[in-house]
């Protein structure tokens, strides 16, 4: 977003920043789009206060979107670099 000179909030809202990357016009796949879902647990574990427990399957399907995501976010940020670079050699 901020080649695109996006403006964007400084928030824990996962669906709203994505929401912005695709109004910016990058698409965004839907297992990025699962991201949202991981909201809850940067405010949960940024807040004091009593938090349910997450359970073995959760946290495993949580570090798999979390690595789509990633993966993703590579993927794209190696595009533009290549994009702005003549397509050189990657970062």
């Amino acid at each position: 977003m901020i080649p695109e000179n996006v403006r964007f909030p400084y928030v824990h809202d996962l669906a709203r920043l994505l929401g912005l990357v695709e109004q910016a016009g990058q698409p965004v796949p839907e297992s990025v789009m699962r991201a949202a879902s991981l909201s809850d647990y940067a405010v949960g574990s940024r807040y004091p206060g009593p938090l349910e427990s997450v359970t073995e399957q959760e946290y495993e399907q949580a570090i798999v979107i979390a690595e789509q995501v990633i993966d993703w976010a590579q993927g794209v940020i190696e595009m533009q670099w290549k994009a702005d670079n003549g397509g050189g050699k990657t970062v």
